[in-house]
């Protein structure tokens, strides 16, 4: 007898050192903070319990029982679970704390779950005060009240994991908390020894959310049509599931984009609206085409990443995007034909494995001209080509031209006394316009992209200043794992060196070089 489709969900773990910003926020008021440890000290003298063995002891037994006789028809959830629950608390040793995230629609098990694990590590259970448990409409509905949200949450998890290591905290609605709130707990996820002089990696954090919940459910479907055994579905069948659902979030990219790429203000607002507007778009007329200008070190690249991180599990790393850098992959003026060949080749197999593919050009103001129409059909609005569909795909080309054009524009503002945060797209389009279509050094040049306006939007990266230049020393060493220091970034800041001559506005190579100067510094 088939078994309905309608109860499926599956728990997703993500045991990955970076946690990955996909969904939205939470909120909740919490009083006494500053006496949490006065706190815990009463009530363990109250109610005796303790943080040593006596009152936590993980009983892998008891949960693997407790899987089986009481959450049912999660054979993929059950199996994970069991296995890295078992595996981090039979590691004396962890390299960071457990993190699991759970997903699918509401009444499938997702509660249950983590009330059999509390019950299986702490004698008390839920009721252990070690145990602590957050909704996000309930805790932090107020929106306007994030940066107390923050500070809060950060305390009190730092209170009670120094009270007790192998403190357990769930979050109930994580898709609908704000992604800053979420991203202030994610230094407690890292590999990180101490921070603060505490160590979490005894502790284990637990994220509850309905996101993927439709997706996951159409891979159950897709299974009860073929007829096939629903126990045969495996964790691989429901990822591809997950990243169009869980990782592809709107809010997502827009705070990566605020709190990773600086002085980029009118990038920032288009990628946002066209990447979000294609996402959401479940019948695009063909796929999507940006191309990014700009000098070298002002973000082309990590929007690139930003992008992809935000639409891919796996970030740069997933299969599925593809990068290429002209003078590396395409060298030889000689060997055109056959790139051509091999490139069609290559974008066809992977959009026809999956139409949601990522294709990257880097340099394309190196690549010939050649070279770039021979990828004109997959970017137009054929609705299939050879019986393979490329609507769903996406296209970034990443060029230094127009760089001069574009810090023209932010060199007049800034002679003119304007601020720089009021230059518009309308002010920058006709310097694109002059260096990108009239240059033969462009790429771009006399293509048929050009000719068909088969790109999307023309981005313009503006040059960065010196202060720009502080806030991506301040997140490279925060990255890094190192506490950020103004006067260690200050000092390596004022070493580059800046153009024009007589003013020294702009980094020469923006922040290109900012992760070497830091080790060299630090």
């Amino acid at each position: 007898m088939r078994a309905t489709y309608k109860t499926f969900f599956v728990f997703y773990v993500l045991i990955s050192n970076v946690f990955v910003n996909a969904f939205e926020p939470i909120s909740t008021t919490f009083v006494g903070l500053g006496f949490t440890a006065v706190g815990r000290k009463m009530y363990n003298y109250v109610y005796g319990e303790s943080c040593d063995s006596k009152w936590i002891t993980f009983n892998s037994t008891g949960l693997e029982v407790a899987l089986d006789q009481k959450l049912f028809g999660q054979h993929v959830a059950s199996r994970v679970i069991q296995k890295s629950v078992t595996g981090f608390m039979n590691n004396k040793n962890p390299r960071k704390p457990l993190v699991l995230s759970l997903h699918g629609w509401t009444g499938t098990g997702k509660g249950l779950v983590w009330k059999l694990m509390a019950e299986n590590i702490y004698k008390k259970g839920m009721a252990s005060s070690f145990v602590h448990q957050f909704v996000a409409s309930t805790h932090f509905h107020h929106p306007s009240q994030l940066e107390n949200y923050k500070s809060q949450l950060q305390q009190w998890i730092k209170g009670n994991v120094t009270n007790c290591p192998r403190s357990m905290f769930i979050f109930d609605e994580m898709d609908k908390m704000h992604p800053g709130l979420i991203d202030c707990i994610k230094p407690y996820l890292g590999y990180s020894e101490y921070l603060d002089g505490v160590s979490y990696r005894q502790a284990i954090f637990i994220f509850l959310s309905n996101a993927g919940g439709e997706h996951i459910t159409q891979v159950a479907l897709n299974f009860w049509k073929e007829g096939r055994d629903r126990e045969e579905i495996q964790l691989q069948d429901l990822e591809p599931a997950l990243s169009l659902s869980v990782f592809n979030n709107k809010k997502s990219l827009e705070v990566a984009l605020d709190q990773k790429l600086f002085g980029q203000h009118v990038a920032s607002r288009v990628i946002q609206k066209a990447v979000t507007g294609f996402m959401n778009n479940k019948n695009p007329k063909k796929s999507l085409v940006l191309s990014l200008h700009g000098w070298t070190g002002t973000g082309k690249n990590l929007v690139s990443q930003l992008i992809a991180e935000n639409i891919y599990k796996e970030g740069m790393a997933s299969s599925f995007v593809h990068q290429f850098v002209s003078t590396a992959h395409f060298p030889h003026l000689s060997q055109i034909e056959n790139y051509k060949s091999q490139l069609q080749q290559w974008i066809k197999g992977n959009v026809t494995n999956c139409p949601r593919s990522m294709f990257i050009f880097d340099e394309m103001d190196k690549m010939h001209p050649g070279l770039i129409d021979c990828i004109k059909p997959y970017l137009d609005y054929y609705e299939y080509l050879d019986g393979v569909s490329y609507r769903q795909a996406i296209f970034i080309f990443l060029s230094n031209a127009g760089g001069e054009h574009i810090t023209q524009v932010a060199l007049e503002f800034w002679k003119a006394g304007r601020d720089r945060e009021k230059i518009k797209l309308q002010h920058l389009e006709p310097a694109l316009t002059l260096s990108v279509f009239n240059s033969k050094q462009s790429g771009l040049w006399h293509t048929s992209l050009i000719d068909k306006n088969l790109v999307d939007f023309f981005i313009p990266f503006l040059p960065l200043e010196y202060r720009h230049v502080l806030l991506c020393g301040m997140a490279e060493m925060s990255a890094k794992g190192l506490k950020p220091d103004q006067d260690v970034v200050d000092q390596m800041a004022r070493e580059l060196v800046y153009f024009p001559k007589s003013d020294k506005i702009f980094s020469v190579n923006g922040c290109k070089t900012i992760g070497g100067k830091l080790d060299y510094y630090t």
